[in-house]
């Protein structure tokens, strides 16, 4: 049975899917919190490996980072410690105590096959998490919340591309306004 332990409680938990490895494959679940989120929900991000289905959170992704990602194209192995790329830039030195003697050595974070898991499912969830219009309603304290009175699309609807919505920020200045 898998785990998924979180520190955030999340409204709902749903899988998201699975993409596979060429060693072992890796399953994603997605918790939405809608409780405080101000126009749309909060989304998280859940991974395990298909060797022991611990869920764990997946890893924010820095801009430095993209860059090297995108132009990585190969098949996933499913070993998420690889490394794919090595960054370059400073280290930087901290020291915990007050006579300079023992510092700690901070080198730039190499990319792994996780930051590019991670980076993967945050496309593809951008391009194509749809949701049928209706189903969900905002809230007059600005909260987008399931709309309990959906019942579904028609047949006939539920085949036209116009019914359906990204579920997603809204990322366009002119549907902003």
């Amino acid at each position: 049975m898998a785990k998924l332990r979180t520190e955030v409680s999340h409204d709902e938990i749903h899988f998201w899917g699975k993409i596979e490895g060429t060693v072992k494959d890796y399953h994603i679940a997605l918790g939405l919190n809608y409780n405080g989120a101000q126009l749309f929900p909060t989304k998280t991000f859940y991974w395990c490996s298909s060797r022991n289905y611990n869920f764990a959170e997946l890893p924010k992704i820095c801009p430095k980072s993209e860059e090297k990602i995108a132009e990585i194209n190969s098949l996933f192995t499913g070993e998420y410690d690889t490394i794919l790329a090595t960054q370059e830039g400073e280290t930087k030195e901290l020291f915990l105590d007050d006579d300079d003697t023992l510092p700690i050595v901070i080198k730039p974070k190499n990319v792994t096959e996780l930051d590019r898991l991670a980076h993967v499912v945050n496309r593809i969830e951008n391009e194509c998490h749809v949701v049928p219009e209706g189903s969900l309603k905002l809230t007059p304290i600005r909260e987008v919340r399931p709309n309990e009175a959906f019942t579904g699309l028609s047949k006939d609807d539920s085949l036209v591309l116009g019914k359906y919505s990204h579920f997603r920020p809204v990322s366009s200045t002119e549907k902003k306004e």
